[in-house]
């Protein structure tokens, strides 16, 4: 099983919902660009015949244990009270490459989910030249990098709470943690 960190998001993980309780880092790419693709991760209408494909950084920036495709516990930190939940978990999914991204992106902009997710990203008025790129596949960042079919989410009815000595409570990067 991996732990994995997501963008904290107000709502729902459906929508971009902008910058407040994110991330004060000046680097992360949220803070430039007014979103991030972790944003849209729960929402179910942007899939494909019952599998949904989004985006973790955490897969970005661990190579060497995305093709394991263990169970993922995903946990978000709110940015203003610094406090951690565990907000869902995901069995069977699969490492989507660059290539596979594009054209999956292609995919997507034929079903409307392109348009709809730039619309999105109007609405809270961020970076659209930034989203433009990612999903044109002009960017070094993919707009996927994981897939999985939608039976095998589990968003948790009520975030769980973590306690300060549970072993995330010290994690803060967006990496692949091994866990128990």
């Amino acid at each position: 099983m991996y732990f994995t960190r997501i963008i904290f998001n107000t709502e729902d993980w459906k929508k971009p919902s902008g910058l407040e309780r994110k991330s004060r880092d000046k680097q992360a790419f949220i803070n430039f660009s007014g979103f991030s693709l972790e944003e849209w991760f729960f929402d179910e209408t942007f899939s494909l015949d019952g599998h949904k494909y989004g985006f973790l950084e955490s897969i970005a920036n661990s190579p060497e244990k995305r093709e394991k495709h263990k169970k993922l516990v995903l946990f978000t930190i709110d940015g203003q009270s610094k406090l951690r939940y565990k907000i869902a978990e995901i069995i069977n999914w699969k490492y989507v490459s660059f290539e596979e991204s594009k054209t999956i992106a292609d995919q997507y902009k034929e079903a409307g989910h392109i348009k709809a997710m730039r619309a999105q990203v109007v609405e809270i008025g961020a970076d659209t030249v930034m989203f433009d790129k990612i999903a044109n596949g002009e960017s070094a960042t993919p707009l996927f990098n994981i897939h999985f079919e939608l039976k095998n989410l589990n968003v948790y009815t009520v975030p769980i709470a973590l306690k300060e000595e549970h072993p995330l409570s010290q994690m803060n990067q967006y990496v692949l943690y091994d866990g128990k």
